[in-house]
């Protein structure tokens, strides 16, 4: 695990901290890893917007019957693992 070091006011430290407090976090470190984790998701997300936009907006095509069993079995295989799609 990686450490960041970050220099703040004392105003905003103190607000960091009753926001994490506030949100049920017991450390201010566990307030800005879950704010990176959040901020990761969404990146993510718009990521995956875009190229929803980009395939809907790009040329239709026929997907195979092979496609869609490996597409199925993907599913299957990120389902059986726990892994939320």
């Amino acid at each position: 695990m990686a450490t960041i070091d970050v220099t703040i006011p004392d105003e905003l430290k103190a607000f960091a901290e009753s926001e994490a407090a506030r949100v049920g976090h017991a450390t201010v470190n566990e307030y800005m890893v879950a704010l990176l984790r959040e901020a990761e998701r969404r990146a993510a997300k718009a990521e995956l917007e875009g190229k929803l936009v980009h395939a809907v907006n790009g040329p239709a095509r026929e997907i195979s019957e092979r496609e869609w069993d490996e597409m199925d079995r993907q599913f299957e295989q990120r389902h059986a693992n726990g892994r939320r799609p």
